[in-house]
C-alpha cells in the first residue's frame, strides 16, 4: 500500500528511486532550517503529492508536527500570513502560537477552500490565488507559485507538512 502511495508521489515503477527522493526531501527538512534547502516549486509539488493520500486527521497531525518544529516567532508569522490571506481560524489578532490551534485552523482552511482537483482542499490553491472572498484558480501558473511560499514561515509549514506526511507513509510500510 505504501509503495503504491509513494509510486503515486513520484511516478514511475522505480520504487527505490521514489523512496530515495522522499528520504532526501525529509532529510533536508529535518537537518536544516525548515524553510531552507528546497525551492518553492519543490515544496508546492511535494505538498500536492502527499496531501491527496492523507486523511484530514493525518494532515492536521502533519501540520501540528511541522508547526511544533518552528519557533514561536515563525508560527506567529505563519498565522499573520494566513490571516492576511483571509483564512478563517487565523483571524484573531493575538500572539497565540499554539501548534495545535494553528494546526486545527490550517485543517479548517484546507477544508474551506475549493478542491483544486489534487485532493488538498485548495490549501495551496488558496495560498496562490483564492482567499475566502475569491475563487481559487484551478491551475497555479508556475511563475505565481512563489506568492505565499516566499514567506519563510509559510514555506516552513508547507514543507514540514509534506515531510511529516512522507515520513509517516514510509514508516508505515
Amino acid at each position: 500500500m505504501v509503495e503504491g502511495m509513494l509510486g503515486g508521489l513520484f511516478g514511475g515503477p522505480d520504487s527505490d528511486r521514489m523512496r530515495s527522493q522522499a528520504q532526501d526531501f525529509v532529510g533536508r527538512y529535518e537537518t536544516g532550517q525548515p524553510h531552507e534547502g528546497y525551492t518553492n516549486d519543490e515544496v508546492a509539488e511535494r505538498f500536492r503529492q502527499v496531501s491527496g493520500n492523507m486523511s484530514d486527521d493525518d494532515m492536521r497531525e502533519a501540520a501540528r508536527e511541522s508547526l511544533k518544529r518552528m519557533s514561536p516567532e515563525q508560527r506567529r508569522e505563519y498565522k499573520k500570513a494566513m490571516r492576511q490571506r483571509g483564512a478563517r481560524g487565523f483571524d484573531r489578532d493575538d500572539d497565540n502560537d499554539d501548534p495545535e490551534i494553528l494546526a486545527q485552523a490550517t485543517q479548517g482552511f484546507m477544508k474551506e477552500q475549493p478542491d483544486q482537483g489534487d485532493g488538498i482542499g485548495g490549501f495551496l490553491g488558496g495560498m496562490f490565488g483564492g482567499g475566502n472572498d475569491q475563487p481559487a484558480q484551478r491551475q497555479v501558473p508556475q511563475q505565481d507559485q512563489g506568492s505565499m511560499l516566499d514567506n519563510p514561515a509559510v514555506k516552513a509549514a508547507a514543507a514540514g507538512m509534506a515531510a511529516f506526511a512522507m515520513k509517516k507513509m514510509m514508516d508505515s510500510r
